[in-house]
């Protein structure tokens, strides 16, 4: 595994040196392609013959094209349009490397510049047109290698219009990933395409500040979805690699949050080397992972505690556990945040015991508002009613996002260490005070010898509620993968967790009725497959009650 990623990145080292400066024909108007970025994204050649048998299948969907083209159908869903339109299959066709599939990109290409020579939606929207820009400078050899002068001209002319549109809509694009991407779409522009000296300093100046403010100290970004750091890298590892082609030194700024971000993707990963499932992340994609971590020299331990992103990381011996801390971001930026203040996620060794359900992917969109409220994380629900607040007026950005989310305000968290190696963390929420005047609370401790977790889940009355002692019911959530057994144990408050592995883990709870239900696990590569949940549920007052439950390594 690890020689594999060592010539990943030997290759993203080297692939500029493929394109030196000077090494392509200049366009009539002067204007050349110089370098060529490296593309670190999986391919699936697989779309070649797809396309070969007459249908195309993007962002979930799939429309028939034999004799027509892409551009003249109606298209079946949104994502396939904004798909298409990115290009981001491109690397799929050269990948497939065969006459076919690099002819049907490059008349692909060159249709689009023909139709789309005026700005129009959706073609022309921000994150697509980044998208789109990206993917043509990393894949112009597809398009360029057989181009003749006048196709040459219009390629570069139509990536030179581009880059312009994307610097004066980088104001009105959505804050968060969408703006950043327009930059490094802009930045990547700047360096592959001659003519662009005089704008670099001041666009390296902007970029620079983008990134400041969007990752964190802790090397987290702002929207709080750890799976956005991975597709960040995949863009600026090969930016990097495109000052060092253009002889110039890489931004500092833009290095020291490399630098930042590969730990903080380390930090919130379980012990099969998933993402945790928090605010947005889905299946992803191992060697996506596996890519952006082999760029890291060395690989300490990740380290414990409470992060500035707001996530606490435990771990003893092999169990290790991840949870959620912190408010959601801003409203401009919670569009996609998830309401699962206080749910954690758990492995042992390398399998998950306890986790969230996850993020749909774009083919099963119809899931996300139920994967967003708090009865699809591990935690407790109040009243049946999420932590957060989810807005029910749409807030389309652009960017596949939906409604926002507000509250909790105020989350209360500490980490403890005892004499005896325990360590425990110790929160609190107040996203259920403005509706019902209670406050969750919420400690988990691991074992010295990781091999117990023990939780106690309170609920107790705020001095602003509106109806003291008004009794409601609340349930504790614990979801399990597809892949792992659930059952009842032999007592009525147990039950029993059996993970791939075979190891074993009983849940006992105390002061309330256990029970085994249904649950749906949306962040599978495949789509949303049919789980189950351990769930405690019981009646309580808003002036005080709690639930003391823990998971147990059973000894065989």
């Amino acid at each position: 595994m690890r020689e594999r990623l060592q010539r990943m990145r030997q290759a993203t080292l080297e692939a500029v040196e493929q394109w030196a400066p000077g090494g392509l024909r200049p366009a009539r108007s002067g204007r050349q392609l110089l370098i060529v970025p490296q593309d670190l994204r999986t391919a699936d050649p697989s779309l070649a013959s797809e396309i070969a048998s007459g249908t195309l299948g993007l962002g979930g969907a799939t429309a028939p094209i034999e004799g027509i083209s892409p551009f003249d159908l109606r298209p079946p869903t949104a994502d396939w349009t904004a798909a298409l339109h990115s290009f981001e299959w491109l690397r799929d066709l050269r990948a497939a490397g065969t006459p076919f599939a690099e002819d049907f990109g490059r008349d692909l290409v060159l249709d689009w510049i023909n139709r789309f020579r005026t700005q129009q939606a959706p073609a022309w929207s921000p994150r697509i047109t980044a998208r789109r820009v990206i993917s043509w400078l990393a894949h112009a050899p597809i398009v360029i290698d057989e181009a003749n002068e006048t196709e040459y001209d219009e390629f570069v002319a139509s990536l030179e219009r581009q880059t312009r549109y994307l610097v004066a809509a980088e104001g009105a694009t959505p804050d968060g990933l969408p703006r950043l991407v327009v930059q490094m779409a802009v930045m990547l522009a700047t360096l592959c395409l001659s003519g662009e000296e005089k704008a670099l300093d001041q666009r390296i100046a902007d970029f620079e500040r983008e990134i400041d403010r969007q990752i964190l100290a802790d090397g987290g970004h702002i929207s709080r979805n750890a799976s956005v750091l991975v597709e960040l890298l995949l863009d600026l590892l090969p930016l990097k690699q495109c000052f060092i082609a253009r002889d110039r030194v890489p931004p500092p700024r833009l290095v020291d949050a490399m630098r930042r971000m590969v730990p903080m993707v380390r930090r919130m990963r379980l012990g099969d080397g998933t993402l945790a499932r928090f605010n947005g992340v889905g299946a992803g994609i191992p060697d996506a992972l596996g890519t952006v971590l082999s760029f890291e020299e060395s690989l300490p331990q990740p380290d414990e505690g409470i992060f500035i992103s707001r996530y606490a990381r435990m771990q003893r011996r092999q169990l290790v556990l991840v949870a959620d801390v912190g408010s959601p971001p801003d409203q401009d930026l919670s569009t996609n945040a998830f309401a699962g203040c206080l749910s954690f996620e758990m492995s042992s060794g390398a399998h998950p015991v306890i986790v969230n359900c996850g993020a749909p992917n774009n083919a099963h969109n119809d899931w996300r508002l139920h994967a967003r409220g708090t009865p699809a994380h591990s935690t407790l629900v109040l009243n049946n009613a999420s932590s957060s607040v989810i807005q029910r007026r749409h807030q389309s950005d652009d960017w596949g996002g939906g409604p926002a989310i507000e509250g909790p305000t105020q989350v209360a968290a500490e980490v403890h260490t005892d004499d005896n190696g325990a360590i425990e963390l110790v929160a609190s929420h107040n996203g259920y005070v403005a509706r019902f005047g209670a406050v969750h609370r919420r400690s988990l401790r691991l074992g010295p010898q990781g091999d117990r977790l023990e939780g106690i889940d309170q609920i107790t009355e705020h001095a602003r509620s509106p109806k003291p002692g008004r009794s409601m019911p609340f349930a504790i959530h614990f979801h399990v993968l597809p892949t792992a057994r659930l059952k009842r144990g032999q007592e009525p408050s147990t039950a029993e967790i059996t993970i791939p592995s075979g190891e074993c883990w009983r849940l006992t709870a105390a002061g309330a009725e256990l029970g085994i239900e249904e649950s749906i696990h949306l962040a599978g590569i495949s789509g949303p497959m049919r789980s189950a949940q351990i769930v405690l549920r019981r009646m309580v007052a808003t002036g005080g009650g709690e639930i003391r439950w823990r998971l147990d390594r059973v000894k065989t």
